[in-house]
């Protein structure tokens, strides 16, 4: 990510400026990070709050609330160290937050994964643990050298009222992530619109074999059926947090379908690491049953009773407690 941002910077700010005022650039450059970083979580926010659903370190009811505190924090470091508020207390939070995101990307480097992107800049920059740990020492060495040297850095001009300013933003910065991407909440409509009498009646659908070599009529009894495609990024982020459900409650009958393709074994494969699919029954289904089940979309995730389909859903408005709320009744 710096190769990334390096440049960027250097556009910003020229470099006599930056030589001149070393220490505003470095601080300018960190912020700028923290910001980038709370940008590429937002959009899409689902690879995150799935990472999070996956650590179980939060109730998954409180999921989307903590993945858009956390993005909002990040925003706040970010224009605190920008903006030069406070600014001896933001580098010293900003110290011990890159420590502790380094100390929880150990925990995911060896208890859950070496190889997941561990979300640091959302999915345009993909970072492993170890990777992002080394990020993170860099700005730490970054930030101890600006803390070192915090007799010559420059004062606030605005000084007076950094009260008001730093109450502004950090207003601004935990309301953003919930004004640009509402959290999805109980009783909300979903994207797809449910027709009277829909229903699930294709016979393909009434003998599926599933890789764990079982076959099942999922026209008969309750069943979450989610259709997808081994190249659709938006299928991967719902298929996570499906897995991340399913491996809790197995008992879930949770189901996915896929659009058979000639490179599936490969793209199989691919699907597998980025989304920790392990324990969902999967099958493959020719396209022409495919789209006529799913109704061309994707992915297209049906709350099926008996046939009858009691609710739809993508990947952006899939609320968990639909899901246990179906199952449960």
């Amino acid at each position: 990510m710096l190769p990334f941002l390096i440049p960027l910077f250097f556009y910003i700010y020229p470099m006599e400026f930056i030589l001149k005022n070393k220490f505003t650039a470095l601080r300018i450059l960190i912020g700028i990070v923290f910001i980038l970083s709370a940008i590429l979580k937002l959009s899409p926010i689902a690879p995150f709050e799935n990472l999070l659903l996956k650590l179980d370190i939060v109730p998954w009811n409180l999921v989307p609330f903590a993945a858009r505190g956390i993005i909002g924090f990040e925003f706040l470091l970010g224009f605190m160290l920008v903006a030069n508020v406070y600014i001896i207390h933001s580098l010293r939070v900003t110290l011990f937050t890159l420590i502790g995101f380094s100390l929880f990307l150990g925990y995911l480097h060896v208890f859950v994964s070496s190889q997941d992107n561990c979300g640091c800049f959302g999915e345009i920059v993909e970072l492993n643990p170890i990777q992002s740990i080394i990020k993170n020492c860099l700005l730490i060495l970054v930030v101890l050298y600006v803390l070192r040297n915090k007799t010559v850095l420059p004062s606030n001009m605005f000084s007076k009222f950094q009260l008001y300013i730093a109450t502004l933003i950090i207003v601004g910065s935990f309301a953003m992530p919930f004004i640009f991407n509402i959290p999805i909440l109980a009783g909300e409509e979903g994207n797809y619109v449910i027709k009277p009498g829909m229903k699930i009646s294709h016979p393909s659908m009434k003998s599926v074999v599933f890789n764990t070599k079982d076959t099942v009529d999922v026209t008969q009894n309750k069943h979450v059926l989610c259709f997808a495609s081994l190249t659709c990024s938006t299928c991967k982020f719902a298929i996570s947090k499906l897995e991340s459900i399913h491996k809790k409650h197995p008992e879930f009958a949770i189901s996915i379908i896929f659009l058979d393709v000639p490179q599936r074994d490969s793209l199989l494969s691919e699907v597998r690491i980025k989304t920790g699919l392990q324990t969902i029954p999967y099958t493959f289904v020719p396209a022409e049953d495919f789209f006529k089940t799913s109704h061309n979309k994707l992915p297209f995730i049906m709350f099926v009773d008996n046939g009858q389909i009691k609710n739809l859903r993508n990947y952006s408005d899939l609320y968990i407690g639909d899901i246990f709320t179906f199952f449960e009744q």
